[in-house]
């Protein structure tokens, strides 16, 4: 069975695909950018910020599935400025914890 997820805070997507997907016992959550419930970005220029509205928006859509980050096996992550990686690094183990997930 296939069910269609969303982040629940987001506005509803602009193209032809949803937050996230579950099936076969996996959830399958789309690219996030920095947008609040308006599709607005949030945070222009400051990377923490931007990095925790994303998390904020995935864990939405984890939520909906019934899962948590503990659950998340793999991570891609996207920066304009690779200086930003430290910065981006210190929200994502607030999210994410010590265990450290695959990346693609």
């Amino acid at each position: 069975m296939r069910r269609i997820r969303l982040a629940g805070q987001l506005a509803e997507p602009i193209s032809h695909y949803t937050d996230g997907v579950e099936a076969g016992g996996f959830v399958y959550v789309s690219g996030m950018l920095p947008l609040d419930a308006n599709g607005d970005v949030v945070g222009a220029g400051d990377v923490v910020r931007q990095a925790e509205q994303v998390l904020d928006n995935v864990g939405g859509v984890l939520r909906a599935a019934g899962a948590t980050f503990d659950d998340v096996m793999s991570v891609g992550v996207y920066l304009l400025n690779v200086a930003d990686r430290p910065a981006v690094n210190t929200v994502r183990r607030r999210y994410f914890g010590d265990a450290r997930r695959a990346c693609w």
